[in-house]
């Protein structure tokens, strides 16, 4: 019985020795660029369930008074940076801004309004019309945003009626040279200057920016990105969800799935690694000081956020926020994609993930503090 008992022990062991090397190697995703190892930057989407499974075991060995605790308990010490980017716990944040101008911004991927359902369902745009009137921010920057010229749905006017007269909107695709697909900023302060920089490797993504007038003595440079995104089908996103419990045994129409996934995310690692290089480039040669926002497509643990965020901007959420500040509306809802950066100096007061599923992301908005 002793040499059973030892047996299981060891077995169990033996799983806790390759969770927590799996783990180890999720560290190395925000450092290897992902352009040149795509690979590695893959594995960092596991990070968030290598580190549960490894608590796990750290409890396991824990309960029983065991020395391989020890194993799990120094691979999470050594991830520790990762997990106080990934994890916020702010449960009532204060901060002093007595004698500070306040403003509130918002960032939301709007996925075009669900532009093909307009026909069956008109509500998508209007929902979140009203979020914005709900939340009133000051300044806007919209993803994957859609508007016509001449159209039922001249979103940009729009927008500018809903008492933001001040935009920016640069597409990157045009059909019937009316419609129109790309990146909004929308401001009730005056906007100064702006710019765009589309990305070499990429027709659809790309990246703003507009200087706003805060005050007489404050201007604030705002980015508004959209890297690049997975592109993954709804089949696809589905296969995903049933990996757990597959409802059919179909091996060749699944080997063909995992190829074109594996594909898709072999290309979107490449092109976002050299695409957040460049933004970062672009944040670094600020005038003023910085808020970014946008969808990175991409995970706190990532060579993205790391490059993009570098060693002079906040996280308003990890400032502000609370829990793991999920953004994906998708199969994996506690993905955080979407984000609020801004220069050190910038206080913020509040950060939230706004819970309404108008799109395949949700909105993020932070009070900032001048």
């Amino acid at each position: 019985m002793k040499r059973l008992f030892a047996w299981i022990n060891n077995s169990i062991f033996g799983i806790n020795i390759v969770a927590a090397v799996l783990l180890a190697i999720t560290y190395l995703a925000p450092l290897v660029p992902a352009h040149k190892f795509w690979l590695i930057a893959a594995w960092g989407l596991s990070f968030p369930v290598m580190v549960a499974i490894n608590i796990g075991f750290f409890i396991f060995w824990l309960f029983r008074r065991k020395l391989q605790a020890f194993l799990s308990a120094v691979v999470l010490t050594l991830g520790f940076n990762l997990l106080q980017n990934t994890l916020a716990l702010n449960i009532n944040p204060k901060v002093d801004t007595e004698g500070l101008q306040k403003i509130k911004v918002l960032s939301y991927n709007v996925q075009n309004f669900k532009l093909y359902n307009w026909r069956r369902d008109p509500e998508p745009r209007n929902k979140i019309a009203r979020l914005i009137r709900q939340e009133s921010p000051d300044i806007i920057c919209f993803q994957d945003f859609y508007s016509e010229k001449g159209g039922n749905f001249e979103n940009v006017a729009y927008f500018e009626q809903e008492g933001y007269p001040h935009s920016y909107f640069v597409n990157t695709l045009t059909t019937k040279n009316k419609n129109e697909w790309g990146l909004a900023i929308f401001s009730k302060l005056p906007i100064t200057n702006k710019g765009q920089f589309l990305f070499e490797n990429s027709k659809t993504n790309a990246a703003t920016w507009v200087d706003v007038a805060i005050d007489d003595q404050n201007t604030v440079r705002v980015f508004n990105m959209h890297l690049q995104s997975f592109s993954l089908a709804d089949r696809e996103l589905e296969f995903i969800q049933d990996i757990a419990t597959p409802k059919e045994n179909n091996t060749k129409a699944n080997t063909k799935t995992v190829e074109n996934i594996v594909g898709k995310l072999k290309d979107a690692y490449i092109k976002r690694g050299s695409q957040a290089q460049t933004v970062a480039a672009a944040i670094a040669q600020s005038p003023h000081r910085a808020i970014v926002c946008g969808d990175f497509n991409d995970t706190p643990t990532s060579f993205t956020y790391k490059t993009i965020r570098g060693n002079t901007l906040k996280d308003a959420f990890l400032e502000a926020g609370l829990g793991l500040g999920g953004t994906y509306a998708g199969p994996l809802p506690y993905l955080r994609i979407d984000y609020v950066l801004t220069s050190s100096t910038i206080k913020t007061g509040r950060f939230i993930v706004l819970p309404y599923k108008n799109s395949d992301h949700y909105a993020v908005a932070a009070e900032l503090y001048f």
